[in-house]
Parts: C-alpha cells; sequence; structure tokens
C-alpha cells in the first residue's frame, strides 16, 4: 500500500507526531498483509488492494483523527492475529516432538508478556478480540506449562 492513502482526508488537521504515527501504523499494516499474503501463496499486490479498499471503504466520512483510531484498531487487531499465528506454530512443532519442550519456555514466556499487553490494548480500545486472545492464552499456556493442547491445536 502506498503513502497515498494517507494523503487528503488521511491527514488533513492532524499535527506532524499524529501523521507520522499514522504513517508508521500503515507501514505495520502493509507488512502484515504481505507477510500473510506470502503465506498463502497469495499475491500481495492483490492483498494490499483488498486492504486499501477496506479501509476506504470503513473510513468513509470519518474525520483524520478517526482515520488514525481506525488505523490504531487495525494494528492491534493485525498484532493479535501475528501472536496467534506464532503461537500457534509453536505449539504445532512442540506437539510434533520437533522442537524440545524446554527450549520453547522462554518463547512462551514472552509471548505470555506480549499477550498480556495486547489484551489491554484490545480492552482499552473497546475492540473485541476475546476469543482470538483466549486461544493464544491457552497456547502460551500449553507452551509454558504443558498440559492438553486447546482446540486450535488439534
Amino acid at each position: 500500500m502506498d503513502v497515498v492513502v494517507l494523503s487528503g482526508p488521511w491527514v488533513a488537521s492532524l499535527a506532524v507526531a499524529e501523521i507520522a504515527e499514522a504513517h508508521a501504523l500503515m507501514l505495520e499494516i502493509v507488512a502484515e498483509v504481505e507477510r500473510e499474503a506470502r503465506l498463502r501463496r497469495a499475491d500481495p499486490g492483490e492483498a494490499l488492494a483488498a486492504v486499501r479498499r477496506e479501509l476506504e471503504l470503513l473510513s468513509d466520512g470519518l474525520s483524520p483523527f478517526e482515520r488514525l483510531e481506525l488505523l490504531r484498531d487495525s494494528v492491534v487487531e493485525a498484532r493479535v492475529e501475528r501472536l496467534a499465528a506464532r503461537t500457534l506454530a509453536l505449539v504445532r512443532a512442540v506437539a510434533s516432538g520437533r522442537v524440545a519442550r524446554e527450549e520453547v519456555r522462554q518463547k512462551g514466556r514472552l509471548m505470555a508478556a506480549e499477550h498480556a499487553h495486547l489484551e489491554r490494548q484490545a480492552r482499552a480500545r473497546g475492540l473485541d478480540l476475546e476469543a482470538e486472545l483466549a486461544d493464544v492464552e491457552v497456547e502460551i499456556r500449553f507452551i509454558v506449562e504443558g498440559g492438553a493442547p486447546g482446540r486450535r491445536m488439534r
């Protein structure tokens, strides 16, 4: 996605720091969309165009500040999705025996801290990510403590 999305109505009347934040958030969204497209073996250009259309639809009629809030929400959602993908991959590696459990416990603890931070952000922003975060929490517990795998791990 090019920065033209952040011109005109996206940044009009925002402070310089907010414009910089909006650009950084958009870059994070672009990186996540491209990563997901590569994983699905999809065309990154098409994936970016779809996200651009979605953001344009969601932002229609919003003020520049409301558009910045939309970007902030989108990034929190993308971070939760990225953490979910990482925890699931690590759980599968542990469950398959490819990685020793002790090797991943430290990663699991770091993921737990990231999860707690994202949970606070999602709650503060009023985002409905409880189900996704609950799945991630179960997976992190499996990584750190062992026990039964969660529903996404089966």
